[in-house]
């Protein structure tokens, strides 16, 4: 933990230093998000490279609210009251896959509308944050124009709902080329 503050400390002060964080979507969905978003808010970091599942739950978390439950507890009875677990974390199934579907759809649809037809991962991350709030790594990622990158954006709600709007508007695409080209500009 030492040897890594000693790099994060030694990154942080180097203004030349082109600096990544990369963190799996587990990490927003089970109690470090707002240590992600306080490291993007303060602008500590240049580029995020992150899974799907941590767009899915910036989402999940900025409109709804996890509960706190035991590693214990019966997934049969869980599910029986209609509740996801995440380890310790209780997520009502309201709060999750509904929640995200509406969402997504809505802030695809604006941008469809406005004449987006095409977007990287990057652009919908960017999308995404500009409709959240503070509580969001998005929103400061969208607020302070650090790239977030999500190399298997299909591996999750949103990349779900990204290929359910294609299925109304033919037109849109997803163009990961221009993710790739991002990172290799970089």
């Amino acid at each position: 933990l030492s040897k890594g503050l000693e790099i994060l400390s030694t990154m942080i002060s180097d203004d030349e230093c082109l600096k990544f964080v990369s963190f799996v979507g587990a990490v927003i969905s089970t109690g470090l998000r707002g240590i992600i978003k306080d490291l993007i808010k303060n602008k500590w970091f240049d580029v995020a490279i992150t899974t799907c599942g941590a767009l899915d739950h910036d989402i999940a978390k900025h409109f709804s609210h996890y509960k706190e439950g035991a590693f214990t507890m019966d997934d049969m009875e869980l599910a029986n009251q209609n509740i996801h677990r995440l380890g310790n974390v209780l997520v009502p199934m309201e709060s999750y896959g509904p929640l995200i579907e509406e969402k997504m759809q809505e802030f695809l649809e604006e941008e469809y509308q406005s004449g987006v037809k095409e977007m990287s991962t990057t652009q919908i991350c960017k999308m995404i944050g500009k409709h959240l709030g503070e509580d969001s790594f998005l929103y400061w990622a969208y607020k302070n124009n650090i790239d977030v990158v999500v190399p298997g954006i299909m591996d999750g709600a949103v990349g779900s709902q990204i290929w359910m709007f294609t299925q109304k508007h033919h037109d849109f695409k997803l163009n990961l080329i221009e993710d790739a080209n991002l990172l290799s500009g970089l």
